[in-house]
This record gives structure tokens, C-alpha cells and sequence, in this order.
């Protein structure tokens, strides 16, 4: 839900390479060009008001970014007074009709100060109502070797009649970070940079390579196993 270009297909593939997406929902005209380039064989259900649950295959695994600029600190932080910050009651419905075994869900790190974290307590609250056992995660993008300073909150949630697996937390930032380097790469920590920002021992930030620059490949968390 809210699939965007495909994010989260693109991870899940690369986790799970035998997953079978049963379909994806985005009303973004452009965003929905883009997916469709990459996965054509993909349903989109469209506008997420208006799907209905008997209209969904069974499924494993739900994901869902849902709209973030309720939540931002960028913005208004209106939350369920947005449009956009309602969203996730859709999420709900869906979740509701058809219990899926797991879900992942990611928004922005304010989401969890929004309103003193009265926002994030009720999301919980509901997602407990639901059946659903709920562990939740900020994860940094520049851990991973991504050149940006990118907070986001992970939620992760698992069916309690279902299945039972203990998933987060996953393990400190320079676990991680290691987790996923190539061999023989040495890291090491600038306590006073940018909130502990991780370098390499020759001072440069790592990067991304471009495809002209010949540099080795870096690997992203979904390829860590």
C-alpha cells in the first residue's frame, strides 16, 4: 500500500527472491508509470479508500508506507487532522479483513513525538486490537552505506494466532553498519559528527558508486542475511 516506484518490492526480492507480490495500491500518476515500468505484471488496486478487502487475493505480508507530511516535522503535523495522516485507518481495514501473518510498516522518526507520542501509543493500541504483536525500530539510511542522513521508523508486526518471531531490535548502529561492508573494510566512529555518523579510517564518508565509477559494489541491508 502506497507503494510509490517500488521500494518495497525491490527489498522484499532481494530477501525473499521466491515472494509473489498479489498486487500493490498507489494513486500517483508518475510513481505509478515508474512501478509499472519495472514490475508490468503487478495489479494496481488504486486508491486505497476505495479497495475492497474481498477484492484481495490472500497474503503473507502487508507493507505500507504510509503518507508521512502529517507526521513530519517538515511540516504542519496536523496528523489525523490530514487527510494524508487518516491514511493509515485504511491500512487497518485491510489488515482487519484479510490478517495477514506479518506486517511492515515504515514512517518518519517524528511520527513517534507527534502529539507527546499520543499518535504513535493509539497506532499501537490499534494494531493490538487487531491481533498483532508490534516491535518497532529508527533505522538511519547513512548506516548503511546510503550518502544521506535519512531516519525512519520501522514497524513490524507478526499475528499472534498465527506466527511468533522475535525480529527487533536488530542490533546496534555499527552492528549493523558492519553487517553490511564488504570483508576487510575497517570502521570507526566520529563521536562529534552529525550524531555519530560511521566513516571509514580514511576519513571520506562512504558513497555510492556511480555506473561510470568503476567502484565496488555496495550492499544494502536486504542483502544481509
Amino acid at each position: 500500500m502506497f507503494s510509490g516506484v517500488g521500494g518495497f518490492e525491490i527489498g522484499i526480492k532481494k530477501a525473499i527472491p521466491k515472494a509473489k507480490c498479489i498486487g500493490f495500491s498507489e494513486v500517483d500518476t508518475y510513481s505509478v508509470q515508474i512501478y509499472q515500468k519495472h514490475f508490468p505484471k503487478h495489479k494496481n488496486f488504486g486508491d486505497a479508500t476505495k479497495i475492497n478487502p474481498k477484492d484481495i487475493p490472500n497474503f503473507d505480508l502487508l507493507c505500507a508506507g504510509f503518507p508521512c507530511q502529517a507526521f513530519s516535522i517538515a511540516g504542519k503535523r496536523k496528523g489525523f487532522e490530514d487527510s494524508r495522516g487518516t491514511l493509515f485507518f485504511e491500512i487497518e481495514r485491510i489488515l482487519k479483513s484479510k490478517k495477514p501473518d506479518y506486517l511492515l510498516l515504515e514512517n518518519v522518526k517524528g511520527l513517534l513525538s507527534h502529539k507527546q507520542g499520543k499518535t504513535f501509543a493509539y497506532i499501537l493500541q490499534r494494531l493490538d486490537e487487531l491481533g498483532y504483536c508490534i516491535e518497532w525500530m529508527v533505522l538511519n539510511s547513512k548506516d548503511f552505506k546510503v550518502p544521506q542522513n535519512r531516519e525512519r521508523v520501522y514497524i513490524i508486526g507478526y499475528h499472534r494466532e498465527k506466527s511468533k518471531r522475535k525480529i527487533l531490535p536488530y542490533g546496534s548502529n555499527i552492528e549493523i553498519f558492519n553487517k553490511a561492508n564488504p570483508k576487510g573494510l575497517e570502521l570507526q566512529y566520529d563521536g562529534d559528527y552529525q550524531s555519530k555518523r560511521i566513516y571509514s579510517i580514511s576519513g571520506v564518508a562512504p558513497t555510492i558508486p556511480t555506473s561510470k565509477s568503476g567502484g565496488n559494489h555496495i550492499p544494502f541491508i536486504s542483502e544481509i542475511h
